[in-house]
């Protein structure tokens, strides 16, 4: 059994004694709490806030008011805020120790008489007490897909680093090292955690109790014990011993954790429901970085999450930050809200942390593990590691427990930093990312879903060494620009788009980049030729700028990083397109990107996986921030407006009314995540603000939410037909005027008829001139899971042909079509007919243009048509051998000689080919008569050779 030495109890004691005295509603004199904040350098942390009050009435009225952090911008500013407060009766309820914040509860009347009373310039943060949850998920998944810790040891080569030894002598299993597990508390009494494992060259076996430390800050659950099932099972996957219970027997097994002779502290952040506060887990955190000598942590795990980020004014990320200052590595499991885009969560998203995704085993990624890209649109998340389905310790028995999620990953990461530190004592935050990102094995996903890619800990231990032993070594995010690195991909020919890098490294100085190649001149890049890294982290901007072609091509370039001895290559892989058509994405009146600094609900937050989509699909993509103007509006073909938080104008509503009339298309999509969407409800979508735009179109959006994850449904659209399932989560619709709206999604669950989405129809002389589609969801447009059960169409797929679909109206129609029937086996022109139906638009097609082919294999080929007039129309005439059978996709570019401002050519000239073989039909008649003729001959063959042994050959005699 393990005993504490005297001074260590005394100081345990001393910890306990002051953190249950602060912790109380009962204070003494406010000099005693003000000598436990000590800053390190300045105490000017932030800058102050012009207006606390205004800061304070912005806040919703749903979130409650009443309990509130205020951080200060310095001690001297606290201890007046302190004085303050008791004296107009505000509660001070808890004062932090690691920085200048403290923890307030009054009436609203009451704190905003007390904001108006604090001295001009004292605040510079306020957090209203918002929820969080850990990050699991509640889908148990398959047990053909369950995952036991001794093969994710294997997986992330874990068990490679325990027979290596540290400096003295201890093998590496992170004994020494204190990780703590901001949670819903721990089962200590858990055979598989109870005892440190230990290991002396024969054997192993358990030594001593591990867990030195236990807090809960869950206002009527004062101990730290697991109620929930979550922290137990978190805890295990870092430092499991490998002792479960198996047929009612306790044995020592294989499933260890990454860290198994590790000391845990518990730090009780989740209710038993699996829920907690921002403020709780603030004062968590607060308590977990202010422990020192034997109880300060080496790492900090948190396995939770929250949509809330309020970006420079977001009080999670200093203290996080404050803790990396201190030495101590953060880890955070990045969310489980993915594939929606943005969907990082808040501690994941701070930069001083890292931030883990999730897989399914060593090879695959599940859909729900959130995506980047993270505020600021930097690459986000960090790294991923296995949370599928693992199989770690139950908190109530001492066997098992099945459970998946990115909470399943992060202590992976937590227990490989706690090796590095036993190996390197001395090793920064700093460098323990920079070496377990730059050792991240490349698991060819985007950057959004993978980060540097599946953590490999026998590399990471490697580079680490390196890194302490001088090397200078950094990670560049992403890893390269292509069409398969949603968010990082371009290609439309005469556009320029610009891609924010990151750089994690494990020093402070120069990295120096240079354009090493590029395949063709119609490409530039600017990239910044010296970028300077502070505190082992730094984003910059490259910008690639495509120039007008007339045809399309394969274009690769290179950039590469460098500082001493070490560099990085980064691939840029585009295939150019000609532009198709102006999408803006209104994000005005996102009351998330306004005040949040975080892209919620734009083309880089939630909606960037279907803004990649559509600019792979060549249409030109801006976002709007400002005011909507009739002359804003008039270069565009689709206004997409996704959770109007904010109320539009008059004059606005008006403009977008104008626009709809004049023959454009909206779409408008209401919040369609998790969460509940409620009236006036800053923050969620707003459905007061929302329905004055669309109330006019015959839709409105209720307050009823649908958030069951699979529904049976039909989905009836003229591209899709019907669908007989789908996932779903959103929004009821109510159809007010049918005659000109119709159902376009509806869903049932329970007897209970859902409208999900709708779309309005302004018809004229039976053409189609405008188009309004309202969505109660954005799920079935972003999500890769929708239409799990219709075999060979995606999201993806439906997402595009709905966008073409709602666009493309018959007056804008400029095509190309073709009537041709192709064979292999022979030569055949391509003619190709330019129809136009509206004569007065001036289109020419060129006497000769370059167009491009592109096979059923992905190959670029380049043909020449040539004008050629066929009974009074202008054609377009080549030659090509279809070599292979397929669809084959022509760009043939057009010239729009009325429209001044849009410089490129349209690209509406694409058309599908469809090649086949020669009598394919009957292909399979003539293989089985083929095999028929085959067998008739191998048979007849056969019997001649038996018949020969029965011939007897006389041979002549002599004479």
């Amino acid at each position: 059994m393990f005993a504490f030495r005297f001074h260590t109890r005394i100081t345990l004691i001393l910890s306990i004694f002051i953190i249950s005295t602060i912790s109380s509603p009962v204070f003494g004199q406010s000099e005693t709490y003000l000598e436990i904040y000590q800053p390190e350098s300045s105490d000017s942390l932030s800058p102050a806030l012009d207006n606390p009050v205004r800061t304070f009435t912005s806040i919703s009225q749903e979130v409650d008011r009443t309990d509130l952090a205020l951080f200060f911008v310095d001690s001297t500013s606290l201890a007046k805020g302190i004085e303050l407060a008791r004296s107009v009766g505000v509660n001070v309820d808890h004062i932090f120790k690691s920085l200048p914040i403290i923890r307030v509860k009054a009436d609203e009347k009451l704190l905003e008489t007390y904001l108006s009373l604090l001295p001009a310039n004292s605040l510079t943060k306020m957090a209203p007490n918002r929820s969080f949850q850990a990050t699991y998920t509640d889908d148990i998944p398959s047990i053909y897909d369950a995952i036991e810790l001794e093969e994710i040891m294997e997986i992330i080569r874990a068990n490679e680093l325990w027979s290596q030894q540290d400096s003295l002598g201890r093998y590496l299993y992170g004994e020494g090292i204190n990780i703590a597990i901001l949670d819903s508390g721990i089962n200590i009494s858990h055979p598989a955690i109870e005892y440190s494992y230990d290991y002396d060259g024969d054997g192993p076996y358990v030594s001593q109790k591990r867990v030195i430390y236990e807090a809960s800050f869950i206002q009527g659950e004062q101990e730290a014990k697991d109620l929930y099932e979550h922290g137990t099972h978190v805890a295990s996957i870092a430092v499991s011993n490998g002792l479960f219970e198996e047929h009612g027997k306790i044995v020592q097994t294989e499933n260890l954790g990454v860290a198994p002779s590790a000391n845990l502290l518990s730090i009780k952040v989740l209710n038993r429901e699996g829920k907690g506060e921002t403020i709780e887990a603030l004062e968590g955190l607060d308590d977990a970085i202010s422990l020192e000598n034997e109880l300060k942590p080496d790492v900090i795990n948190m396995s939770f999450g929250s949509g809330e980020y309020n970006g420079t004014l977001d009080l999670m990320t200093e203290l996080i930050s404050e803790g990396w200052r201190r030495g101590i590595i953060m880890v955070a499991s990045a969310g489980n809200e993915g594939p929606i885009g943005s969907s990082i969560g808040n501690p994941a998203i701070c930069k001083d942390v890292i931030s883990v995704g999730a897989t399914i085993k060593g090879d695959r990624m599940p859909y729900w593990s959130s995506w980047g890209p993270a505020d600021l649109f930097r690459p986000s998340p960090d790294v991923v590691a296995p949370g599928y389905g693992v199989i770690a310790a139950d908190y109530t028995t001492a066997g098992y427990k099945q459970l998946g999620g990115t909470s399943m990953s992060a202590p992976l990461v937590s227990g490989l930093a706690a090796i590095l530190r036993q190996a390197l004592p001395g090793i920064t935050p700093e460098q323990v990312k920079t070496a377990i990102m730059s050792s991240s094995e490349d698991m060819e996903r985007a950057a959004v879903r993978q980060g540097q890619g599946m953590i490999n800990s026998l590399t990471a231990l490697n580079l680490a060494s390196n890194i302490v032993g001088g090397r200078e070594v950094f990670s560049v995010s992403p890893m390269k620009v292509s069409r398969e690195n949603i968010f990082y991909t371009t290609g439309i020919l005469g556009s320029s788009k610009s891609f924010v890098f990151s750089i994690q490294s494990s020093f402070n100085g120069t990295v120096n980049s240079s354009i090493t190649s590029i395949s063709s001149n119609h490409l530039s890049i600017t990239c910044p030729e010296s970028i300077n890294v502070s505190n082992g982290y730094t984003s910059f901007t490259v910008t690639l700028d495509l120039s007008v072609a007339d045809f399309l091509e394969d274009i690769t370039a290179t950039i590469k990083f460098e500082t001493g001895s070490y560099s990085e290559d980064i691939p840029i892989e585009i295939r150019t397109m000609f532009p198709n058509g102006k999408i803006l994405f209104d994000v005005s009146k996102d009351n998330d990107t306004q005040y949040t600094y975080y892209e919620r609900d734009g083309m880089y937050g939630h909606l960037s996986y279907l803004s990649s989509l559509l600019e792979n699909e060549g249409w030109i993509i801006k976002e709007n921030n400002e005011t909507i103007t009739p002359s804003l509006l008039d270069d565009y073909d689709l206004l997409i407006i996704s959770d109007p938080d904010l109320g539009y104008s008059s004059s606005e509503i008006k403009a977008i009314q104008e626009y709809v009339q004049a023959e454009h298309a909206l779409l408008v999509i209401g919040y369609g995540s998790d969460r509940a969407i409620e009236n006036d409800f800053y923050g969620d979508c707003n459905t007061t603000s929302l329905n004055e735009l669309i109330v006019d179109y015959g839709i409105v959006l209720s307050a009823t939410n649908f958030t069951t994850s699979e529904i049976t449904g039909e989905l009836v659209h003229p591209l899709t037909g019907t669908i007989e399932k789908i996932s779903y989560w959103g929004t009821n619709l109510t159809i007010t005027d049918p005659s000109y709206t119709y159902s376009i999604l509806t869903a049932e669950n329970a007897s209970i008829k859902y409208n999900v989405g709708a779309a309005y129809h302004n018809v004229t002389d039976d053409k189609l001139y405008s188009r309004v589609v309202v969505l109660g969801g954005r799920s079935f447009l972003d999500n890769s899971q929708t239409f799990p059960d219709f075999t060979g169409y995606s999201s993806a797929d439906f997402a595009i042909d709905f966008i073409e679909w709602l666009v493309q109206f018959e007056k804008k129609e400029y095509r190309l079509i073709s009537e041709s029937t192709y064979y292999r086996d022979e030569i055949h022109k391509i003619e190709l007919g330019l129809y136009i139906p509206q004569t007065s638009v001036n289109i020419t097609v060129p006497a000769k243009t370059n167009a491009t082919l592109i096979t059923p294999d992905d190959e670029i080929i380049h043909l020449e048509f040539v004008r050629e007039y066929k009974d009074g129309q202008a054609i377009s005439v080549a030659s090509f051998d279809f070599t292979q059978q397929g669809i084959y996709t022509l760009y043939h570019p057009l010239s729009i000689a009325t429209e001044s401002n849009f410089p490129f050519p349209a690209t509406n000239g694409k058309i599908l080919i469809e090649v086949k073989t020669r009598f394919f039909e009957f292909f399979k008649d003539i293989r089985n008569v083929a095999r028929t003729i085959l067998l008739v001959v191998t048979l007849t063959f056969l019997f001649l050779l038996r018949r020969k042994k029965y011939i007897k050959i006389t041979k002549p005699k002599k004479k």
